[in-house]
């Protein structure tokens, strides 16, 4: 009886293990669509806008990321987030937004979306 617990447990879990590597194919998948459709480059110069601004970036998978934009290119955009450089693939950015402030220009310390 025991032996069937253990399989019934391993088919479970080989199908929660497919389900999220589908799960991440399709997100590829949708966004080499976007792409394909020319919203990259929409997307790009939307992106010029921002250069130079503290801004908070919105990813496809959830992510907030929060930084300095230094420079948009073909595929991405540089982003400084205090001492580091990241790289952001625009093809994965859904919202680009500049940080809010309140009346005296300072940053926001709670950002509620």
């Amino acid at each position: 009886m025991d032996a069937v617990y253990i399989a019934v447990a391993l088919v479970l879990l080989l199908v929660f293990y497919g389900y999220y590597n589908c799960r991440d194919y399709i997100a590829a998948r949708r966004a080499a669509a976007f792409k394909s459709k020319g919203r990259c480059a929409a997307m790009q110069t939307l992106a010029k806008q921002f250069i130079g601004k503290d801004c908070l970036i919105y990813t496809f998978n959830g992510n907030r990321l929060s930084g300095k934009v230094l420079d948009v290119s073909e595929h991405g955009l540089l982003l400084q987030t205090g001492n580091t450089t990241e790289a952001v693939n625009l093809d994965f950015v859904l919202r680009l937004r500049e940080y809010p402030s309140d009346k005296k220009n300072k940053k926001k310390r709670i950002v509620l979306d």
